[in-house]
């Protein structure tokens, strides 16, 4: 699934990616939401080829924000 030029991959699978929202910041995070079905389940993520900026405002060249989707 690909939001915002970023993909996200359960090919190694254990789990599946039901949905993908959100653009990356930290007011914005990308909000993973998945079924998981195996123990081990680990999640791909693809930056687009080009540049991909930092949208959490460290002084990193890259940033981002991820949330599982879990409810507290």
């Amino acid at each position: 699934m690909t939001v915002e030029g970023v993909t996200f991959s359960d090919e190694r699978g254990n789990f599946t990616i039901r949905g993908v929202t959100g653009t990356g910041s930290l007011t914005d995070p990308f909000v993973v939401v998945e079924d998981v079905t195996g123990q081990e389940p680990m999640l791909i993520i693809r930056l687009p080829s080009g540049r991909f900026d930092n949208r959490i405002g460290t002084r990193d060249p890259m940033g981002m924000a991820i949330d599982n989707g879990d409810q507290p």
